[in-house]
């Protein structure tokens, strides 16, 4: 398919990648095959390889496709970059790990032209490569609103679910006079580490609520059930790539260094990683997190999460002794206070903790294991949808 370019598109999607052909087609493929027609797309291809440029070569027909070759840049600078090469009225960022649905970019026009919002969010499912598995995450509830005065008091007490409900790659589409305003104050939408979040934080300083979409839009793709395409994955199970990942940030490691806020030294947890950027953002934006939420009650909800994050990451076969060793000695410097709070919150998650640790014991066993994985594969499958390939799977899942 040949796609004009337009001077002034309604999406300007940018997509950065790097090392990732063969999910970049996937994505690209996914967009241009839209029945809404009225976007660029903007690639800035920070590869090693040739491998994204050879199949960009192939598209150069299509005008609406921009071609930026970076190469040796941080993450965050490459997302920037392309980022400041829009024209169109709203940004939406896509990672190479994901597809947009057939019929997405025509919903969510009719959706802006209908609620006039400043930044729009939606539902993101997950596609398993490979067994062609599609899982629905959509969570069929009404488009509704949220003030970004309610998501920062959630995020600021370290609840991961509410950040799905704020602006990320994969899941947003926010407006250029939102972008333009980030730009005039800060310099910049994408910051290290996480560029994603930086750009989240700076959207939530600059509007005062975000449309949630019920639907699903777009389809997060994953390699098998236990493995991501992503650093937050590598991260998790404290794969060498993350080492070398946070080796290559040793910068913000240093810089981040200098924040209190987050009770565990070092950078142990996800959270660790998520909260400190939050902390950055705020401190540019010149807001005391304290005057919208008590530290003692951020503290308290950062142990009860933080603990939660190491049983979830010990379901996962991972070993997290010198993670619970830390927790445990660092709340037992806090004060009477937040002992009490967190002991409140914790007992939430104490059934949660004794099955995980069972489960564990029972994957140890030479007979039960075999058993329980089995057991595992066949529900993991009767929840999701089996597809031929991801195409098939865009070919037939249409949004309306």
């Amino acid at each position: 398919m040949s796609l004009k370019k337009i001077e002034k598109p309604f999406f300007s999607i940018v997509i950065p990648t790097r090392d990732r052909a063969f999910l970049l087609e996937g994505l690209i493929n996914s967009i241009i095959n839209q029945d809404f027609q009225d976007f660029e797309i903007i690639v800035a291809d920070n590869s090693t390889d040739n491998l994204s440029q050879s199949f960009l070569a192939d598209l150069k027909e299509n005008n609406c496709i921009r071609n930026i070759r970076t190469g040796g840049l941080n993450m965050a600078d490459n997302w920037d970059l392309a980022i400041n090469a829009i024209s169109g009225k709203f940004l939406l960022l896509f990672s190479d790990k994901m597809i947009l649905k057939q019929g997405s970019l025509k919903f969510l026009k009719e959706f802006i032209n209908t609620n006039h919002p400043d930044c729009v969010t939606w539902n993101i499912d997950v596609f398993i490569d490979r067994n062609s598995t599609y899982f629905d995450k959509s969570n069929k509830l009404n488009n509704r609103t949220i003030s970004s005065e309610d998501l920062l008091k959630f995020i600021l007490k370290s609840d991961m679910i509410s950040f799905d409900s704020s602006a990320f790659h994969c899941n947003s589409a926010i407006s250029y006079e939102v972008i333009k305003n980030i730009k005039s104050k800060t310099g910049r939408v994408c910051m290290q580490l996480n560029p994603d979040y930086t750009m989240s934080y700076q959207v939530l300083m600059n509007i005062d609520k975000i449309h949630l979409i019920g639907d699903s839009l777009s389809v997060l793709r994953y390699e098998d059930q236990n493995n991501g395409y992503g650093n937050g994955s590598s991260f998790m199970k404290k794969t060498s790539q993350a080492s070398n990942f946070m080796k290559d940030n040793n910068d913000w490691v240093e810089k981040m260094k200098t924040f209190k806020d987050v009770p565990i030294n070092g950078n142990h947890f996800i959270l660790d990683l998520i909260l400190k950027d939050l902390y950055f953002i705020m401190r540019l934006y010149e807001v005391n997190p304290d005057h919208i939420i008590s530290k003692n009650i951020r503290n308290s909800y950062y142990y009860f999460f933080t603990l939660n994050e190491i049983y979830w990451r010990i379901s996962m076969g991972i070993d997290m002794k010198q993670e619970l060793d830390l927790w445990k000695s660092s709340l037992q410097n806090e004060s009477k206070e937040i002992k009490v709070l967190v002991k409140k919150l914790i007992k939430r998650i104490m059934l949660k903790k004794f099955k995980i640790l069972l489960v564990q014991f029972c994957k140890k066993s030479y007979f039960i294991s075999p058993f329980l994985n089995f057991i595992r594969n066949i529900i993991n499958t009767n929840k999701g949808t089996k597809y031929a390939s991801i195409e098939d799977f865009y070919n037939n899942e249409i949004i309306k």
